[in-house]
């Protein structure tokens, strides 16, 4: 099983990889990897839209992704706070949102993470 979900993140690395940057601007929910996770909810454990030039928040549909334990949305240009709707992902341990100068606030109430690195310009946001 856990093979299995190496196999998939390695492909959905191997998407993001192969988009050529200029087609990474954008919205979370216009990225491949961020598609196909949503295709295959239950498979898809680990998110990375790192360096991909996004623009706008961080969209609550995001927690219907039920299955990631790890998200990265590091080094964009994301605004705003992070969705309460987080709190609905039970096994998201790992998240970045660091070097995104407009997306600031806490870790919405009831996400247990086992590691967070964030920073906004105000300075460092922080964990409940």
């Amino acid at each position: 099983m856990r093979q299995k979900g190496m196999m998939k993140m390695l492909a959905l690395g191997l998407v993001l990889m192969s988009t050529p940057i200029a087609s990474l601007a954008g919205r979370v929910e216009q990225q491949q990897a961020y598609q196909a996770c949503a295709a295959d909810v239950s498979g898809c454990t680990e998110l990375y839209l790192g360096s991909a030039s996004l623009t706008g928040t961080v969209p609550t549909e995001i927690a219907l992704l039920t299955s990631l334990t790890r998200m990265a949305v590091d080094d964009n240009q994301l605004t705003g706070s992070l969705p309460t709707e987080l709190a609905l992902m039970p096994g998201l341990a790992d998240m970045s949102v660091c070097d995104n100068a407009g997306l600031c606030g806490d870790v919405p109430a009831g996400v247990n993470l086992y590691s967070f690195y964030g920073y906004c310009a105000a300075g460092p946001t922080s964990g409940t």
